[in-house]
């Protein structure tokens, strides 16, 4: 994956997309129950994906290797499943929280790793 800055930046403007779009149908049937839903979305899909992908941009040796490309899965994989879990469980379905369990785990890890991405490089270059 040689342009992850770009993947990321891609899947975080179809983030931003859809956080807007949500927040158009919460306008319109004047329901705003899944305002949860929408929040996750935007900061995990829309600010944290286009924040590493600006970091891989800008620091083009982190987005060599394996590690980006796990990073990169793990973080859209559990920002879609957040979505999903969310939106089940803030329409009553008992079934969300098991979804954004797995989804919170998926995001967990996708961050350490990025961390560990971000604190073993060197920067300055």
């Amino acid at each position: 994956m040689p342009n992850i800055g770009i993947n990321f930046l891609k899947c975080a403007v179809l983030y931003a997309i859809a956080g807007m779009a949500l927040g158009i149908y919460m306008a319109i049937t004047n329901d705003h129950s899944q305002a949860p839903t929408h929040a996750h979305n935007n900061l995990l899909g829309w600010v944290s994906m286009a924040l590493m992908g600006l970091t891989f941009r800008t620091w083009p040796k982190l987005a060599v290797g394996t590690l980006p490309k796990a990073v990169f899965w793990l973080m859209n994989l559990g920002a879609i499943l957040m979505d999903v879990g969310l939106f089940l469980l803030f329409n009553a379905n008992s079934a969300g929280e098991k979804v954004a369990a797995v989804a919170s785990i998926s995001l967990i890890v996708a961050m350490i790793l990025f961390a560990l991405l971000v604190y073993r490089a060197n920067t300055t270059d």
